[in-house]
């Protein structure tokens, strides 16, 4: 018999979508793309919420990016994308920590460590998620957070950047299970790129 409700925010991303496969083996899994759950917004998510129940097991993979010179940048794309990166993370995990225990698997990035340029809204967003992450496990909440590398997928491909020594999404999905079946310690960013991994 299958397990409690997993929700996978961002559920028509190639990370995700490799996440998803590998929780339904043991759980009943939710993965709302954007017309779903819009995760930048509190409404959306506490209707979300209301007519779904809260997981016990939540995984942050929704994500987006406005490619931008800081000065060239549009204010309020630079806004979504922080609202959708890092506080609809925050909405959710709030939800789940006030309704009792849940493991927390937020989907953070390489880039969390990086400045790249023309990238500030998400390195900063992924950044704070990685910190929102230990924080949480500070506050006994058992989340955890994987920030990929370069990774196949069609959000990659969007953006029009090199393929070369791209990793699998399911290399991210096995790091879901292995966190699930005990193998790293809340707080822990787990940093992944091809044929390399390291917990920070």
């Amino acid at each position: 018999m299958k397990r409690g409700l997993a929700l996978v925010t961002g559920g028509n991303g190639g990370i995700a979508r490799s996440i998803v496969e590998e929780l339904t083996k043991t759980h009943q899994v939710l993965a709302p793309g954007r017309g779903d759950l819009d995760v930048s917004s509190q409404d959306s998510i506490a209707e979300w919420l209301k007519q779904n129940g809260v997981p016990e097991i939540l995984v942050n993979a929704a994500g987006t990016i406005h490619p931008a010179s800081v000065k060239d940048s549009d204010p309020d794309k630079w806004i979504r994308d922080i609202s959708v990166n890092l506080i609809g993370p925050y909405l959710l995990c709030r939800a789940l920590v006030r309704a009792g225990e849940g493991t927390i698997i937020n989907i953070a990035s390489t880039a969390g460590y990086a400045a790249y340029k023309e990238w500030s809204s998400y390195c900063s967003s992924k950044s704070a998620l990685i910190k929102l992450t230990k924080s949480l496990a500070n506050e006994g909440v058992n989340a955890y957070s994987i920030s990929p590398g370069a990774t196949d997928t069609k959000f990659r491909d969007d953006l029009g950047l090199p393929n070369n020594r791209l990793q699998s999404p399911d290399v991210v999905a096995a790091l879901v299970r292995d966190i699930l079946d005990g193998k790293y310690s809340p707080g822990d960013d787990i940093f992944v790129r091809t044929g390399e991994l390291e917990v920070r």
